[in-house]
């Protein structure tokens, strides 16, 4: 199995399992569909009851993502994003949803991380998270549905557009 992961192969994420990552196009689609439509929850939940220190959390993360951003540090503005997503979970407070969003986010661990690798990404996605973080706030739960499903679609054309570059370079 370590082979199989040195090599790339595979992916290994405690308490989650070892995850094949050789993805076709319909399994990355179908991955994000599935993304999309949790991750609306996430935001909708999020949005109806937000406390103040999961709002303090996720501006944290806003303000990290927008520095590491600026500052050109891709490995630091993507685990700032995937904490930000972390944190929206946690302001959601439904522990079914955040079981499923988990082994969801565990699949799709490589495929987020890499989508960030295109250059002109991050810009967007720094937009995008700021959207989001600002409806929840508003209490504006369609809004952020909407939006979190948006991000979700735009991610998954990401994830195919690395895929198909990958593919290429091979």
């Amino acid at each position: 199995m370590r082979r199989l992961e040195s090599e790339g192969l595979v992916n290994t994420v405690p308490r989650h399992g070892v995850f094949v990552l050789n993805y076709g196009a319909d399994q990355i689609r179908d991955l994000f569909a599935v993304r999309g439509a949790l991750e609306a929850l996430a935001v909708r939940q999020a949005a109806g009851h937000l406390e103040p220190d999961h709002q303090a959390d996720l501006e944290a993360s806003m303000k990290e993502m927008e520095q590491a951003a600026a500052a050109g540090v891709i490995e630091q503005y993507s685990r700032a994003a995937i904490d930000f997503h972390d944190r929206m979970l946690a302001a959601a407070r439904n522990q079914v949803l955040s079981r499923l969003l988990e082994n969801v986010y565990a699949q799709i661990l490589v495929l987020r991380l890499r989508s960030l690798y295109l250059p002109e990404r991050v810009e967007s996605s720094v937009a995008e998270h700021r959207e989001l973080f600002e409806a929840v706030v508003a209490g504006d739960a369609e809004r952020g549905e909407r939006l979190a499903r948006a991000h979700a679609d735009h991610v998954l054309q990401d994830a195919l557009e690395f895929t198909r570059r990958a593919e290429r370079d091979r």
